[in-house]
């Protein structure tokens, strides 16, 4: 018998069973333009903004010259670091 032809058998609340959890939000390194995850990213804070990073070498570069990677487009590539 297909599990669709009694649907909420055994199931104290069928709301419950499909709710979707929020998904992560991903933050983009401007240097490369990779998606990171903020919780596991190298960050840094540039004039009251916190950036973050894929790696600590993103971070350096960013650190030497902030103003070059403001508005950058970037391909969604891997980092060369």
């Amino acid at each position: 018998m297909c599990c669709c032809s009694n649907p909420n058998k055994d199931v104290k609340d069928p709301v419950s069973g499909t709710a979707v959890e929020p998904t992560k939000q991903l933050a983009t390194d401007p240097v490369c333009g990779m998606e990171v995850a903020p919780a596991n990213a190298a960050t840094m804070e540039h004039e009251g903004t916190k950036f973050y990073f894929c790696c600590q070498g993103c971070a350096t570069k960013f650190r030497a010259e902030p103003t070059k990677y403001f508005n950058m487009k970037h391909e969604a590539l891997p980092c060369k670091c």
